[in-house]
């Protein structure tokens, strides 16, 4: 995954926006948020500074019909160069600033296209703070 923070440009009571970019290898894909059926595991996005917990606005996208069907229900995923948004509030990136690093953390279920699955991880990065 790649990250970057776009800083608001217009109004410095806009929030912050975390932006993250999945990298994918063609022929696999993780589960959209929210997951499909109840048993799948949804890709979620979370974020601490200074060890403690973020509250995010996060916009996950629809995700793409798979074509695979379980349980009736065609699975939703995300492939490459998928986008999550999340919006971090004014306190959050006043914390950011003052810390100069957050720890991303996005946990994913890697699945192949032929319905092979691995089990769940969670990719992390740490962002520092640029302004």
């Amino acid at each position: 995954m790649t990250v970057h923070l776009a800083l608001p440009r217009d109004s410095p009571a806009s929030p912050a926006v975390l932006v993250v970019r999945l990298d994918i290898r063609k022929g696999w894909h993780v589960n959209a948020n929210p997951a499909s059926l109840p048993f799948l595991i949804p890709t979620v996005e979370k974020v601490t500074i200074a060890g403690s917990p973020v509250a995010l606005d996060i916009a996950y996208p629809r995700g793409r019909n798979s074509h695979i069907v379980l349980q009736g229900t065609a699975i939703r995923v995300y492939n490459n160069d998928t986008v999550l948004k999340a919006s971090l509030s004014g306190q959050a990136l006043d914390r950011f600033k003052a810390t100069g690093s957050l720890i991303l953390g996005v946990m994913v279920q890697s699945c192949s296209d032929k319905g092979i699955c691995l089990p769940p991880a969670t990719l992390i990065s740490s962002l520092p703070y640029h302004s």
